[in-house]
């Protein structure tokens, strides 16, 4: 790609929600960059590596019911990181929740996140209606 744009991580941003609310851990996984860096949540596991990230939402993408932009992607001016208000229905052992996320999302050169570090807590789970 070698440019970067507010365009291109707004449309990276909401590919990888589609996929994620698809169950379809391949193309989660391709957003990523190969030496990519996951952190979800922030002060979980750091998920180093295409292949790792990949097995990370392989293992759990079923768990989402459904992820999506949640408000305006604040986009840096220089379109090298994006943040993004996120809400997640997802299902835990039976229990259908909604969760309300932050996500910063960091891109390489070729417009693929080099890391994704998704800020929530216990504080921003509640029952789904």
């Amino acid at each position: 790609m070698g440019v970067r744009s507010a365009e291109h991580a707004v449309e990276m941003v909401e590919r990888y929600a589609l996929a994620a609310t698809e169950s379809r851990a391949d193309d989660v996984a391709e957003c990523f960059a190969e030496g990519a860096e996951l952190r979800d949540p922030f002060d979980g596991p750091v998920i180093v590596g295409r292949e790792a990230i990949r097995e990370f939402f392989r293992v759990g993408v079923h768990m989402i019911d459904r992820l999506a932009v949640n408000g305006p992607i604040r986009v840096n001016a220089d379109a090298a990181s994006a943040a993004a208000p996120m809400i997640a229905e997802v299902t835990v052992e039976g229990a259908a929740l909604e969760m309300d996320t932050i996500d910063v999302f960091f891109f390489d050169d070729d417009g693929l996140f080099s890391a994704m570090h998704a800020f929530w807590g216990p504080t921003n789970a509640r029952p789904r209606v």
